[in-house]
């Protein structure tokens, strides 16, 4: 029979002057295979063709199997998908398998729910990368690539789960501001917070925690002209642009007073900041 090279588990099938190739569970993605026809003859025909990337809803349902998304994902109620996984890497299917995502949590947020979409690469997937890739040691880029990808089916052969229940940020522009902590189907923690003033205003909408410190300097230029450069800001959340959440001292709390930042009292943002790991969502509504 013609060959693939890399292998590929699979079947040939014979049909008189046809063959037929069916891989066991899908091609490898991103790869390019060769197919060698007649490799015994003195002259044997070659081709080449592209895999492309892992589908998102594939990647979807290994995240949710090992726990990243809010959400379960079984073959029939009650039945896990990841029980039905191979255990050795290689042969983790790279297509979608026949399944339906459940929320996990009765108590969902509805801003939660709404940045749901299988299929779709939405926020929230996003998130659950950046998270898994944080756990792995990988760079916390996002993306599902080559790297994600073969880190996700080794953890989903080794049965690895995310032993760290998911965690959420709502921060709520309504005076007195707000900041509730959703972690593991409940709200756990309630805090106020000042975000940016007029000209400076802590945008509207959803984006993952991308990088972290327990203390850094920040430096900038307030809309009224002054530049700051202060040392010691305390447990620093990034989350989109220049704008995170953290500590910062003031004499009272509720009101815009920032430069775009989420600012908390320094103690509140301590406990805070032990539950905003590498990928998880911040919502600022009003």
């Amino acid at each position: 029979m013609p060959t693939l090279v890399p292998a590929v588990a699979g079947k040939w099938y014979a049909d008189r002057q046809t063959l037929t190739f069916v891989p066991a569970s899908g091609y490898h993605p991103w790869t390019t295979e060769r197919v060698t026809v007649g490799s015994r003859l003195a002259a044997p025909e070659k081709w080449t063709f592209g895999v492309g990337p892992v589908s998102v809803l594939r990647a979807q349902q290994l995240l949710a199997e090992l726990g990243y998304l809010p959400l379960n994902v079984d073959i029939t109620k009650g039945q896990p998908l990841l029980g039905t996984e191979a255990k050795r890497a290689a042969l983790v299917a790279s297509v979608p398998r026949p399944a339906a995502f459940t929320w996990r949590y009765p108590s969902s947020p509805a801003s939660l729910k709404s940045l749901w979409s299988a299929t779709a690469d939405t926020v929230i997937t996003q998130g659950a990368v950046m998270n898994f890739e944080t756990v792995e040691g990988l760079p916390a880029d996002g993306v599902v690539g080559p790297a994600l990808w073969a880190a996700l089916t080794a953890a989903v052969a080794a049965r690895h789960m995310d032993s760290t229940p998911y965690d959420y940020l709502l921060i709520s522009e309504a005076l007195p501001e707000s900041l509730v902590v959703w972690q593991g189907g409940k709200e756990v923690y309630e805090t106020p917070v000042n975000t940016g003033v007029s000209g400076a205003n802590t945008p509207l909408g959803t984006w993952p925690v991308y990088e972290r410190f327990v203390t850094t300097t920040m430096a900038g230029t307030d809309p009224d002209g002054y530049h700051y450069d202060v040392s010691g800001v305390p447990w620093v959340a990034y989350f989109v642009g220049g704008d995170a959440v953290h500590g910062y001292w003031r004499s009272y709390y509720g009101y815009p007073q920032s430069n775009g930042c989420v600012e908390l009292p320094v103690g509140n943002a301590q406990v805070v900041w032990s539950m905003d790991p590498i990928g998880t969502l911040v919502t600022v509504t009003y």
